[in-house]
């Protein structure tokens, strides 16, 4: 298990209450990374405010430093309210212009899961347990 360095993010939201300007949100976005191939994004906010979205990009980019081999990576990124799961591969491709195959990443990300939506709690859970199954048996 490791960890990457903890990244401070800001945004303004207005308030319509507040003829001076909006208001300043901060929060954290820490990674914990399970097994060289598990990446878990975690945005940190006393509120759910930052979208999930915030984190997919800061994501993507650790896990293509890091991942100099074919297996696949998989990512959770969450704010503690809402989760979305991220799965980067290199695929092989066959371009018309080529003389030989290349390999470029092929990325897919689920549907945003709401914690307090009908089953999309359970579905996350089974998600992360199928996620822990791959990723152990690649260890």
């Amino acid at each position: 298990m490791d960890t990457e360095t903890s990244v401070e993010i800001v945004g303004d939201r207005p308030v319509d209450a507040n003829p001076m300007g909006g208001e300043k949100l901060r929060g954290r976005v820490d990674i914990l990374v399970l097994m060289g191939r598990l990446w878990v994004l975690a945005i940190e906010f006393k509120r759910a405010e930052f979208s999930v979205k915030v984190g997919i990009p800061q994501v993507l980019g650790y896990i293509l430093a890091a991942a100099p081999d074919r297996q696949a990576r998989f990512s959770l990124v969450t704010n503690g309210s809402s989760f979305v799961f991220l799965k980067l591969a290199k695929v092989l491709t066959f371009p018309d212009d080529a003389d030989t195959p290349l390999y470029s990443w092929q990325y897919d990300k689920s549907p945003e899961l709401i914690l307090n939506r009908a089953d999309d709690l359970a579905t996350v859970l089974q998600v992360m347990k199928k996620l822990g199954a791959i990723v152990s048996q690649s260890a």
